[in-house]
């Protein structure tokens, strides 16, 4: 008896000591990364078995003097990707198809003569081995505009797809224009708009009010910035929007975490973080999701996104019940947002 109450002192004790260095660790990094980066804004929002903290630094809004909340929307970019896929496979299973179902059935008659596109199956849509570039080369990209994709819509996109010839045994590529097409593949599919495919299979279940393809009027917005001097707009990515298209705020994306782990070891769920390919020996890619690896434990599962004005980071740690998300609303800092998160996620699980 004495020799267990021991251990659970001691276990106590050191649990404090992980959430007291949790703590230096997270806030001494982000003020760091508004002082000394001159990043606008950071959130970092934890769930640990349900039980939510956060840290922020930086204003979310500079010219208003407005911090970030849990409540405060913003682009989440590619990690929209996760949420693509889950539409995608819940679609899938409705029509009784399974991932590795060809897209031929579902693209339009002109493209469907193509059959180096219509042999392609769901799952290499969605795992970045389909062999599609990462952009369309008919998508010109301006660097003039805030508004990449606005103007690239489906037309365009299937006027690539009738003459393009992608590799049948690509290796892992990421593709936003694989993502984009098994999201407008999921609307045609079901009949369904995009936005209403993801209400029903994940903002309305899971109860993520304050998430989708447009913006709350009710809640607080945060702004994000291209560099020191240049705001960015929220982008507008059309046919690509299963590709990087959601607003979300850092309340939902815990409990989006939260449902992903709570999830039931069945179709479509279980697949979706099944490994799939490998990237190298630390990372791997399921459906959607990316895997870190840690030596003798489970991986933990992550995606990250980056738009004009902002660098986000989800993962989530099913072993440990635990979920990162990090929004900076500055463009192209992932290096600083995917480091702390993987970091922050290995700490929490004790692993070195």
């Amino acid at each position: 008896m004495r020799t267990h109450v021991l251990f659970t002192c001691l276990l106590f004790l050191s649990l404090a000591t992980i959430g007291q260095d949790l703590t230096s660790m997270i806030q001494g990094r982000i003020d760091s990364l508004v002082a000394e980066k001159k990043i606008p804004g950071v959130i970092v929002a934890i769930s640990d078995h349900g039980k939510h903290t956060v840290y922020t630094a930086g204003m979310a809004d500079v010219d208003r003097n407005m911090p970030f909340t849990t409540s405060t929307q913003c682009e989440i970019g590619s990690i929209s990707k996760t949420v693509n896929a889950y539409v995608v496979l819940r679609v899938l299973a409705s029509k009784g198809l399974s991932v590795d179902s060809s897209i031929g059935p579902w693209l339009p008659d002109s493209v469907r003569t193509n059959e180096a596109v219509a042999k392609i199956p769901f799952r290499k849509l969605l795992n970045h081995t389909s062999g599609l570039p990462r952009l369309a080369p008919n998508m010109k990209l301006n660097d003039s505009t805030l508004q990449p994709y606005k103007d690239y819509g489906a037309s365009d996109m299937y006027s690539f797809l009738r003459v393009a010839r992608p590799d049948s045994n690509a290796k892992y590529s990421y593709s936003n224009l694989a993502a984009g097409l098994a999201g407008e593949l999921a609307s045609r599919m079901s009949g369904r708009s995009y936005a209403d495919l993801v209400a029903k299979y994940v903002t309305k279940p899971f109860k993520m009010r304050s998430t989708g393809l447009g913006i709350h009027d009710e809640l607080p917005v945060a702004i994000g910035w291209i560099d020191d001097k240049k705001k960015a707009e929220y982008w507008d990515l059309n046919v690509q929007r299963g590709a990087g298209g959601i607003r979300s705020t850092a309340d939902d994306m815990l409990r989006y975490g939260e449902k992903m782990i709570e999830r039931k070891d069945k179709e479509p769920e279980q697949i979706i973080t099944n490994e799939t390919v490998a990237v190298n020996e630390r990372v791997s890619v399921a459906l959607g999701w990316h895997l870190a690896k840690a030596a003798g434990r489970s991986p933990f599962v992550w995606h990250n996104g980056g738009t004009y004005g902002f660098s986000t980071f989800l993962g989530y740690d099913r072993e440990k019940r635990t979920v990162v998300f990090i929004a900076i609303n500055r463009f192209n800092v992932n290096s600083q947002s995917d480091k702390l998160g993987i970091e922050t996620l290995r700490k929490m699980a004790g692993v070195q």
